[in-house]
């Protein structure tokens, strides 16, 4: 059976008037995916002390599973200290704590869909148990990004993201890894650019070639031809890509076959290359 994973912090905020609110973004997403009747699979760890205990009542009062739900015998439940100067909040989120050290080996493999945020990720054990789970494969990744400084490192979260078939975050978010996306992209152009300008230099190359020439992959599939063979065959040059291989005797190998213009009639390949060696 494949289960709703989320994977990261759950913590209390607690408010310079006393107040104190169960969170985390994680948790808040298990647990209106529990109002939903989905049954999520919560993976996180809390501490050995009477604020775990009381995200534990929390979970069995909401009907949550705390199969997920690890405790960690000696780092504190997770806390955020939330502050405010001139109308801004402003967010301590304590280090070590309990989330931090998620451990592997002890959580739901079977994933069908796995949510996790860029924050959960901060300590090298959470990173350690979020890799395995993901080396299982889940059918759908979903990423909360969440950049609390100084708590994310753009490269890590940009890795995150490749993995992901969904990403959540706002225009801030978005704006502070912006540049690195640009960069990214144009990477990509210039790779694809030099990518056009070598199949460009070759197709030159081989149309140059007064012979009729052909190259052929190593599923048999004609991948390349020059106009002189299609003129020798009487056809246009896609359709001569298009023709069975029926020539090359080289199985398993890329081949180049040139056909000699006098030896056409009589359908003789006279120089086969495999792997472009002859």
């Amino acid at each position: 059976m494949n289960h709703i994973c989320v994977f990261g912090e759950v913590l209390f905020d607690h408010f310079p008037d006393g107040k104190r609110v169960l969170g985390g973004a994680p948790f808040n997403v298990a647990w209106h995916l529990q109002a939903f009747g989905k049954r999520p699979h919560l993976i996180s760890r809390v501490g050995d002390d009477a604020e775990g205990q009381e995200i534990r009542t929390a979970m069995r009062d909401w009907g949550m599973s705390q199969a997920g739900l690890q405790t960690d015998p000696t780092l504190p439940t997770g806390r955020v200290q939330v502050s405010f100067r001139d109308g801004e909040p402003g967010y301590d989120i304590v280090h070590p704590s309990a989330w931090d050290s998620i451990a592997a080996g002890s959580s739901q493999t079977d994933c069908g869909l796995l949510y996790h945020g860029s924050l959960g990720v901060r300590d090298k054990r959470a990173r350690r148990a979020l890799a395995e789970l993901l080396e299982h494969r889940p059918e759908t990744v979903f990423v909360d990004v969440n950049l609390r400084p100084p708590w994310w490192d753009r490269d890590r979260v940009l890795e995150m993201l490749q993995h992901a078939d969904w990403v959540k975050l706002n225009e801030d978010e978005l704006a502070q890894l912006g540049d690195r996306f640009n960069g990214m992209a144009e990477e990509l152009d210039a790779s694809l650019r030099a990518l056009r300008e070598k199949e460009e230099f070759l197709q030159g190359l081989v149309d140059a070639t007064p012979d009729g020439l052909r190259v052929i992959d190593e599923n048999f599939n004609v991948v390349l031809s020059n106009a002189a063979y299609g003129q020798q065959l009487g056809v246009q040059r896609q359709d001569a890509v298009d023709l069975p291989v029926l020539g090359s005797k080289v199985l398993g190998s890329p081949t180049i076959e040139l056909y000699l213009r006098e030896w056409l009639s009589r359908s003789t390949t006279l120089l086969a290359f495999e792997g472009g060696r002859r």
